[in-house]
């Protein structure tokens, strides 16, 4: 994943994590495709968030799906 274009710029995604928007990510599989867990009020929320990120307007984030969450540790 390291070797990838923008890796050294990907501090924006950084930032995410930080204010919580970003819940969990990591590479899926064979390391080809990545699983980014978010939270937003909306996929526009969301995809706004994402628009600092030098990898949305690559072909390295291409999918925003809403997820309805049923299970869930960090909240009791």
């Amino acid at each position: 994943m390291e070797t990838q274009s923008g890796w050294s710029s990907t501090r924006a995604m950084d930032d995410l994590v930080a204010r919580g928007t970003i819940v969990l990510g990591g590479p899926v599989g064979d390391g080809e495709r990545v699983v980014l867990v978010c939270e937003a009020a909306s996929t526009e929320a969301l995809t706004d968030a994402l628009a600092d990120d030098p990898w949305t307007d690559s072909h390295l984030i291409d999918v925003v799906e809403p997820l309805c969450l049923r299970l869930d540790a960090r909240r009791p």
